[in-house]
C-alpha cells in the first residue's frame, strides 16, 4: 500500500528507530499498513467507503485515517520487539484508535470519510430494527 509514507511515521517516531525495528526492510512497513487498513476496513466498511479513501495520496488523504493507520501500523511494527521494549504510548494509541473506530462504527462519533452510496447517489445506510413483544404485568394474560 502507498497510503502511508515512511516519512509520515516521523510524526510519532524517528525513521532511525523504524529502520532499527524493521532491519531496514520497508516491506515490513507495507505489511503493517495492510494489516492496519484491513482492521479499519473491517470496522468501518458498513458505513464508509474505506477502500476509496485508501486510494488517495498526498494532501488528498484524510488526516484522521492517516492518524489511525499510523497508530495501528506502529503497533504492528513494534510486535517485532520484546513486550517490555514497546513504548506505553504505542499501546495507548492503539487502544485509543480501536475505541474511536468502534464508536464511529456504532454511530456515536462521526468522521469525514466518504459514506457508502447507492447507485442513485443516496447515502447507503443499514438500519436494523426490531422489538420484543410488549411486556404485561397482567397475571391472567398469556
Amino acid at each position: 500500500m502507498d497510503f502511508i509514507l515512511k516519512e509520515d511515521y516521523a510524526t510519532r517516531v524517528s525513521t532511525s528507530i523504524i529502520d532499527q525495528i524493521t532491519g531496514g526492510d520497508d516491506e515490513l512497513l507495507n505489511d503493517a499498513e495492510k494489516d492496519a487498513g484491513a482492521l479499519i476496513t473491517d470496522r468501518l466498511s458498513d458505513k464508509y467507503n474505506v477502500q476509496a479513501e485508501l486510494a488517495f495520496t498526498g494532501d488528498e488523504r484524510d488526516r484522521s485515517l492517516m492518524r489511525w493507520m499510523i497508530s495501528l501500523s506502529l503497533y504492528y511494527i513494534y510486535a517485532r520487539v520484546p513486550d517490555e521494549e514497546i513504548p506505553e504510548r504505542v499501546i495507548k494509541d492503539y487502544d485509543d484508535t480501536l475505541k474511536e473506530l468502534d464508536k464511529i462504527a456504532g454511530g456515536r462519533y462521526g468522521c469525514s470519510l466518504q459514506r457508502n452510496t447507492t447507485a442513485d447517489g443516496e447515502t447507503a445506510t443499514s438500519i436494523r430494527m426490531g422489538s420484543n413483544n410488549p411486556r404485561t404485568h397482567n397475571p391472567y394474560f398469556s
